[in-house]
């Protein structure tokens, strides 16, 4: 009984939850700092068999869903769902408990005294206190900011639906891409929706870096009728019914025509790392690398500007299985290979839009507002408890604070100093 209750009171206690968080964060590096989803020859050729071993056997290779990642998540939102639940009593009993002065009644509290006649409700208004209630005989009390107890609680519950809600989205949220140059009409998968890009435009500052990438599209129906119209950019993506159109990156596309002898085979797009396979499977060539704007240099080729200047396309043939040629040629080339021949020209950008459909967005913006409200609500509402002491002569006046007493002195010590000099002011008229 003994060593469950001490099981219970680890699972609830605050330190376990920021072992966990801390943990979380240490572990999340592993999913940036090794690349993810790659195949297993990839994990032995970069880092050696040994660390390989490593790789599979903890899943550092798919990180975010690796089951000793997965089993920290569950601590922490068992750890977060029971602190939630078992100290939420106590924060609306601290919020409505009657004031104790026995123990506040101090020196160190005391603000300061006014005449016996003094208006203690005037007072406990223009200093920022609501009305006072009497607690004991001769003893009043007022309290502020009680909302300042929520903060701790406001942070746990934040913390807790941005877990929940973004591995939910992770799990069940709908997600493709579509690329293509303008004109391409594009399916997005298991709907009846599909999506035309009408036209692109990459834009580049003077030293020729990415400024900015849009895209034109339309969404359709199953029927081609155009649902809605816009421009999806980075950062700006178009919204229809919950589905959220991102611009995500961009590309180069050539037109690549095959021949088999005097026959045309093949007359299309063709795609950066794209690879075209001859239907008899014999012959193959791969879209390897652009240069729009080529130059050779000792280290080999390199692209000045961004723009179709002197335009090259570096590819790969394949006969019969075997890679059998690979070079840089201009384009407008034409490469022949045995009975086969092929030309690549046109060169033109094309797109790649990210579509993303999550119901549970919503739901973990609202935990990172109340996670935003709680450290607000923390730092800035400091629950203060003013205490009225009537004697014969004079009325003390106590101030308690659950943080930052000597702040709080300060702050209502000016207050009250306004309303003196305000009160004084008045008499003088």
């Amino acid at each position: 009984m003994r060593k469950l209750s001490k099981i219970i009171r680890l699972v609830k206690s605050m330190k376990l939850g920021i072992i966990l968080l801390v943990v979380l964060g240490v572990t999340s590096v592993a999913g940036t700092m090794i690349p993810q989803n790659e195949d297993v020859q990839f994990y032995a050729q970069n880092y050696g068999s040994k660390f390989n071993n490593l790789v599979q056997l903890l899943e550092l290779d798919n990180v975010y869903y690796s089951w000793w990642y997965v089993l920290i998540v569950i601590l922490l939102v068992i750890n977060l769902t029971t602190c939630i639940i078992t100290r939420f009593p106590s924060v609306v009993r601290h919020m409505k408990a009657l004031p104790d002065g026995e123990r506040v009644l101090t020196d160190k509290n005391l603000h300061f005294e006014t005449e016996g006649d003094a208006d203690i409700d005037i007072i406990s208004a223009r200093i920022g206190f609501g009305k006072i209630k009497k607690i004991d005989e001769n003893v009043y009390a007022a309290r502020k900011n009680n909302i300042g107890y929520m903060g701790s609680w406001m942070l746990h519950l934040g913390i807790l639906l941005i877990i929940i809600f973004f591995a939910l989205g992770n799990r069940y949220a709908y997600e493709t891409n579509l690329y293509g140059v303008p004109g391409t009409i594009g399916q997005l998968v298991n709907t009846d929706l599909s999506m035309k890009i009408n036209s692109f435009d990459a834009r580049f500052r003077d030293d020729f870096t990415a400024e900015q990438y849009v895209t034109n599209i339309d969404i359709l129906n199953e029927k081609n009728e155009v649902l809605k119209s816009g421009e999806v950019s980075v950062n700006s993506p178009l919204r229809y019914n919950h589905y959220s159109f991102y611009q995500n990156s961009m590309g180069y596309a050539v037109n690549l025509k095959v021949y088999e002898g005097d026959e045309n085979i093949h007359d299309d797009v063709f795609y950066q790392s794209e690879v075209y396979v001859s239907y008899s499977k014999k012959f193959a060539v791969q879209f390897v690398n652009f240069y729009p704007d080529m130059e050779m240099t000792a280290e080999g080729p390199k692209t000045i500007t961004p723009y179709f200047n002197n335009p090259y396309v570096l590819y790969a043939v394949f006969y019969e299985g075997y890679m059998a040629d690979m070079n840089i040629v201009p384009c407008g080339s034409t490469v022949n290979y045995r009975e086969f021949s092929f030309t690549v020209d046109s060169p033109q950008e094309f797109t790649l839009i990210n579509i993303r459909r999550d119901l549970f967005t919503p739901f973990a913006f609202l935990g990172a507002l109340i996670l935003m409200s709680g450290i607000m609500v923390t730092f800035y509402f400091s629950p203060s408890t003013l205490y009225a002491v009537k004697n014969n002569d004079s009325v003390l006046f106590y101030i308690c604070s659950k943080k930052n007493n000597d702040m709080t002195r300060m702050k209502l010590l000016l207050k009250y100093d306004e309303f003196k000099r305000g009160e004084q002011s008045d008499g003088l008229e």
